[in-house]
Formats: structure tokens, C-alpha cells, sequence
């Protein structure tokens, strides 16, 4: 049976208790070419991960996921402005260094439980420390094919923010209980909103309550684990501020104010995304006919600026096409799949204005663009006909956050069972 967590304690004094959440995000032009320092438009939609952590009176410290990349929309609050950020805080900085030795001192196993994954195992903070260390020595040593290795332990990204922060913060650990019930479906920063929830909630529950910069930058780390090496640093930017931001990797980024709702459709696949293969991929393309990936890189960077100039002219048409004609280009790179071919036909053979994947293509979702709600309606109940999942997306949604335990807890899905 499901309790609500307002009401069950392990003891029976109250607990001390932090959630934090963070929404998933859609990449509407640059995917790949971002990387290469090409212009990303980016917008965070909302549906978001929840983190909750509590403290536990006994040794041990679970962590559990519940519903991990699911497709069910979550409640959420309005945007709050945010100001111009000129410099790239995605760029691998070094962080705070505190002796290992006094990092933290661990008082309790910990045992992790994905029910997504169905995994369960005993870990100890000393163990993250040697993650983490383990990590660090990949990337001083530019070693992304171990670092890509290291992805194949699907809870190593996370263990990696949880080092950071405990890192950053030099906080003693007790016993904590970690859970996490993310509806954000993969593909859609799934794994970045995880990572920016869990590193505000972790500080917080510690006593710090992070900036946002500084989220984003512990969530990059997260990322690099989880894309094998060579994130472009959108999605961590854009889950940690929300709203609607423009980013090249080599200016940053920069927070827009889009007054135009875009008639949206995400379309899943029904394949599982496969960022960390394809970002490789595409580095290896890259290195190997340098000539060829280029010229589809310019070309992808011309349709964004285009795509930017489209949205603040809220000129809905133009941006459809663009985005079809983003499709067409970097599909030359070949990590398109049958499925999302088939996504883009269904639209473009029923007077949708555009399609295009989005993320990291190799499978996940497409963004279809509709003439109006009636038409975006329309469009779904096709989709659904061919046994595709779609739901109509809002973006905008606020960033990373705290959220109020005693009056939100119930909602985010939290339970035993």
C-alpha cells in the first residue's frame, strides 16, 4: 500500500526532509552542432524529476527511483525572470578541493535501488570517493573511452554528483534516504534534470543551498559520465535556469524572453535514446572526414540563427520548415533510425508545419510543430492511431528549485510499495 510521505517517519520525531526538482528540456535547433561550437536554442518543458532526501535513524541509506523516465506530466509554477549569464559555466572548471580524507566521514552503509533498472546495491561513501577519483584521473587524462566505460554502471553519473557535492561542501554524511521519481522521459533531459534536482537537494539537506551556476556546473560533470565524454553543456544550462535560452559553447549562453507559444507535439519513438553513442559517433565522423561533417555543421549552424530570427519574429510557419530542414541535414550524418523517419513522414504528409528529433537522436522523441491547437490535437490522435506515444508539450518551465515538503510532497509521487 502506498503511504504519503507528509505522513510516515520512520521515527517519531519529524523528519528532516528536502525535495528539489528540475525540468526536462527539448532541444528546438542545434542538437550535435552544439558541440562543435555551432548556436543551440534550447527551451525546458514541463514535466520534471523529483528528488527527495530525508534522514534515516538507521545504517542504512536507500536510494530509490521510482517511475525513472516515465511520460507523466507534473504540476508546475510560472518562470522566474533570470539575468544575463555572458560566460560558458558548462566549461569543465575546477571545483572546490578538499582533502579526501576530510570529504566526508560515512557513519552507515548506503544501498542504491533502481526499480527502473532493477538494480540494488550496497555502496558506501568511500566507495563514491574512489568514483569520483576514479573520474577525475579520466578526465585529466582526456580518457573518454573510460569514461564512456564507466557509463555502463547506469548509477555512476549520479555517484559522481554526489561526490562533487559533498566535495564542495567538506560536509559530514549521515544517514540519508535519497529517492527519485523523475517524469521526464529520456531523451529529454532525463539524466540532467536528475543531476541539477539531486545536487540543490543534497546541498540543501546539508546546509548550503547552491547557486544556480553552481548546479549546472556539478550537473556537467553528471552529464559527461552519461554521454560518454563530450556533452555540449545545453542540457545542464538549460534544466538548471529554465525557460528559453541561445548557447554557443564558446560565448555561453543567453536567457531569452519568448512571448510565442509554439504549438508543440513530442512524439516518442518507442526507442531508447542512445546519446552516448551517438555523440561519439559524431566526434569520430568528425575527426575522420573533418571536411564533409564540417560543411553539415555550418549548415546546421546557419538554419539556427535562421530558427532563432523565426522565433522572435513568432513567424510559426518559418520555424516549421526550419526545423524539417534541420532533419534532413544532419540525418547526412546517419543517426537517424526508421522510427523517427517514420515520425517526420506522419507529420509532413498531414499539414504539420515541421518535424525534426530532438537530443541526441539514435532513437527518443520528435518535435512536431502544428498550425494551431486544433490542428495539434488533430496530429496527436494520428500519432496514437499508429501506436505512437505523443503529448503536447509547454515550454518555459522554471529551472532547478526547492519545493515545499509539508504541502507538495504528496504529489510527486513519492511512496512505498
Amino acid at each position: 500500500m502506498t503511504v504519503d510521505w507528509c505522513r510516515q517517519r520512520d521515527s517519531e520525531r519529524r523528519e528532516n526532509v528536502v525535495v528539489a526538482s528540475a525540468p526536462g528540456k527539448v532541444i528546438l535547433f542545434g542538437e550535435h552542432a552544439v558541440v562543435y561550437d555551432k548556436l543551440g536554442i534550447a527551451a525546458s518543458i514541463d514535466t520534471r524529476c523529483f528528488v527527495r532526501i530525508s534522514e534515516l535513524p538507521t545504517p542504512s541509506n536507500p536510494i530509490t527511483c521510482h517511475n525513472l523516465f516515465a511520460h507523466h506530466p507534473a504540476p508546475q509554477k510560472l518562470p522566474q525572470p533570470i539575468t544575463h549569464h555572458p560566460k560558458p559555466h558548462y566549461l569543465p572548471q575546477p571545483l572546490p578541493t578538499i582533502p579526501h580524507h576530510s570529504v566526508c566521514h560515512h557513519r552507515g552503509n548506503i544501498v542504491i535501488r533502481s526499480k527502473n533498472f532493477g538494480i540494488e546495491r550496497w555502496t558506501s561513501v568511500e566507495e563514491i570517493n574512489e568514483i569520483l577519483s576514479r573520474y577525475e584521473e579520466l578526465r585529466r587524462n582526456n580518457d573518454l573511452d573510460g569514461i564512456k566505460e564507466m557509463n555502463k554502471d547506469v548509477l555512476a553519473p549520479l555517484l559522481v554528483v554526489m561526490g562533487f557535492v559533498m566535495r564542495c561542501l567538506g560536509t559530514q554524511i549521515g544517514n540519508l534516504k535519497i529517492e527519485i521519481n523523475s517524469h521526464v522521459p529520456k531523451n529529454l533531459g532525463s539524466s540532467s534534470s536528475l543531476f541539477a534536482a539531486a545536487c540543490l537537494g543534497l546541498s540543501a539537506f546539508l546546509g548550503k543551498k547552491m547557486s544556480r551556476d553552481e548546479v549546472s556546473k556539478i550537473a556537467y560533470e553528471g552529464d559527461v559520465v552519461a554521454h560518454g565524454g563530450t556533452p555540449s553543456g545545453i542540457d545542464n544550462t538549460i534544466v538548471t535556469h529554465g525557460g528559453y535560452l541561445t548557447y554557443r559553447k564558446s560565448r555561453g549562453f543567453d536567457l531569452l524572453s519568448v512571448n510565442f507559444e509554439i504549438p508543440l507535439l513530442l512524439v516518442d519513438s518507442g526507442e531508447p535514446a542512445r546519446t552516448s553513442e551517438t555523440v561519439p559517433f559524431v566526434r569520430k565522423l568528425f575527426e575522420e572526414k573533418r571536411e564533409f561533417t564540417e560543411s553539415i555543421l555550418c549548415k546546421l549552424d546557419r538554419i539556427s540563427i535562421s530558427g532563432l530570427e523565426a522565433i522572435k519574429q513568432r513567424d510559426l510557419t518559418t520555424v516549421g520548415k526550419l526545423m524539417t530542414e534541420y532533419y534532413r541535414t544532419l540525418r547526412q550524418l546517419e543517426i537517424s533510425t526508421e522510427k523517427l523517419d517514420e515520425i517526420i513522414r506522419i507529420a509532413l504528409s498531414n499539414d504539420a508545419l515541421g518535424a525534426k528529433p530532438t537530443g541526441g537522436w539514435g532513437g527518443g522523441c520528435c518535435l512536431v510543430v502544428a498550425k494551431n491547437s486544433d490542428e495539434l490535437i488533430k496530429l496527436k490522435r494520428i500519432y496514437e492511431e499508429f501506436s505512437f506515444k505523443a503529448s503536447i508539450a509547454k515550454l518555459g518551465a522554471e529551472g532547478v528549485r526547492l519545493e515545499v515538503e509539508e504541502n507538495e510532497s504528496s504529489r510527486h509521487g513519492f511512496g512505498t510499495g
